[in-house]
């Protein structure tokens, strides 16, 4: 491993002994108990998204996965899709045993990340232009403002061209204390992986949707996170995932 800050990291959070071993001292306290956590907006205004649609999920669908790069900008999004992709990649569930999951694995079910949505103008039937925050709890978004202006755009803040001009980007953030607080620096191992198992659902689910995804991690966190009002120690922009209607048939 050449990077030395890499192997630093690698170093001193690859410490698995601190990992808790239920089975063998179950462990107690209520800081150990299964609570999953929810950000909210209570005095930010909600739009309530539709129930997300029934998906048969067949094998082309991982055979003809493709990152898409080029997307239809004038061909406008249902609202239902958009709820569909955010609900069955990541909404709350009852499971049969009576716990509330979602529908990617989660270290110690902590379930530690956000999402975010920036919206183009036009980009999604009923949804102004403007950066919103799914509530997987409730299935609802948080209408934050246009806080897409001139002076104060997250696309701004991205890399590549062509993902500040796709119709939806979806930045996913990391709520680090509620997974760290449990496995300590390891935690932040198993934040990363899930950020990867997110991603993978809502790829294959927008495909299965007709929609054009592709993920990233070219852009600027200080900027994003100033944007998102968020403080970079206990809440992190960490991947982006940009969606829309693909240019040709995928």
């Amino acid at each position: 491993m050449k990077g030395l800050l890499a192997k630093i990291f690698h170093l001193q959070t690859s410490d698995t002994s601190i990992i808790p071993r239920a089975a063998e001292t179950p462990m107690e306290g209520p800081e150990n108990e299964r609570t999953l956590t929810y950000k909210e907006y209570p005095r930010f205004p909600k739009i309530y998204l539709p129930k997300a649609e029934e998906l048969t999920i067949d094998s082309s669908i991982f055979a003809n996965r493709v990152s898409t790069r080029e997307f239809n900008r004038t061909k406008s999004i249902p609202i239902k899709t958009i709820a569909s992709l955010l609900g069955q990649s990541a909404q709350d569930s009852e499971r049969p045993s009576g716990e509330v999951g979602r529908p990617y694995p989660s270290g110690g079910a902590s379930y530690p990340l956000e999402i975010y949505l920036s919206v183009m103008d036009g980009a999604v039937d009923s949804l102004a232009k403007g950066l919103y925050h799914y509530d997987p709890q409730k299935h609802t978004l948080n209408i934050l403002g246009d806080f897409e202006s001139e002076g104060n755009n997250i696309r701004k803040h991205i890399t590549y061209k062509w993902a500040k001009e796709a119709p939806v980007v979806l930045i996913f953030t990391a709520m680090w204390d509620r997974t760290m607080k449990k496995y300590g620096d390891f935690g932040y191992h198993l934040v990363l992986l899930e950020a990867g198992h997110l991603a993978q659902n809502m790829i294959l689910v927008g495909n299965s949707l007709g929609l054009g995804t592709r993920p990233l991690v070219g852009f600027h966190k200080k900027e994003v996170a100033s944007i998102l009002d968020v403080d970079l120690e206990t809440e992190s922009p960490l991947y982006i995932l940009t969606a829309g209607w693909p240019a040709r048939v995928l």
